[in-house]
């Protein structure tokens, strides 16, 4: 793993080894991925790296966002109401608060599948309910 904590490496390596061509739009979106940790909306991508490519449009972004979800760099991750994107750096899955819509990621380690199952490419499962604060707001309130 790279010390900045993506294993990814540079742009530049990333594109040539995924046949992708090396354009400012897809640097853009993807150094705002790279240090990783983030759930991030389309909109939250956009007013990233608006201030830099004011032209990007957000069909744009739809296609490198498909194109870096096809090349293994990003993630999708359904939130009800919204979609959003993040690194796959690890395998992880998502617990959503259903009131705020906070995500925390969750480790798959404890996680065994069944020995049906063991030829599964990619583990993701996301658990719904109320983040610690929500949960205490609707039981003071």
């Amino acid at each position: 793993m790279k010390s900045n904590g993506c294993i990814f490496g540079s742009f530049e390596n990333f594109c040539a080894e995924r046949g992708l061509k090396r354009t400012v739009q897809r640097r853009a979106v993807y150094e705002v991925f790279k240090p990783g940790h983030v759930h991030l909306s389309v909109d939250d991508v956009l007013k990233k790296i608006k201030k830099r490519l004011p032209l990007l449009t957000e069909e744009s972004l739809y296609r490198i966002l498909s194109d870096f979800e096809r090349a293994g760099f990003i993630r999708r991750v359904d939130v009800p109401g919204i979609i959003r994107f993040e690194l796959s750096a690890r395998p992880h899955s998502h617990f959503v608060c259903l009131k705020c819509g906070k995500i925390v990621d969750i480790e798959n380690s404890s996680v065994r599948l069944p020995s049906q199952l063991k030829g599964a490419l990619r583990l993701s499962i996301t658990a719904n309910g109320l983040c610690p604060k929500c949960a205490a707001a609707m039981r003071a309130g």
